[in-house]
């Protein structure tokens, strides 16, 4: 499930694919299907990392959105993302920047 700013739904499918650098950090690129409570879908792409060493554990990375551009998800797609998720977390905040 997901909510914030007036968007409530879940998610529908997607698929996460890690490239591990053998340093205790792994490339992550991760692509998600959303889906509002009226059947509205987008769909979130994110890149970045996941560390297990250092100041920060978890994943952290920058998102991206793409939906129709005249659904009730459009405003989704004019701005850029970051996420965070702390290791051994189920939720993972994420933070409009533009």
């Amino acid at each position: 499930k997901f909510s914030g700013e007036g968007v409530f739904g879940k998610i529908v499918g997607g698929s996460e694919t890690l490239f591990d650098r053998g340093n205790g950090t792994s490339v992550v690129e991760a692509v998600y299907y959303i889906e509002n409570a009226a059947g509205a879908v987008a769909r979130a792409m994110g890149t970045g990392y996941r560390t297990d060493t250092g100041d920060f554990v978890g994943i952290r990375m920058s998102m991206l959105f793409e939906a129709d551009a005249d659904g009730p998800l459009s405003h989704l797609a004019e701005s850029a993302f970051v996420a965070e998720q702390v290791k051994g977390a189920n939720l993972m905040t994420i933070w409009r920047i533009v």
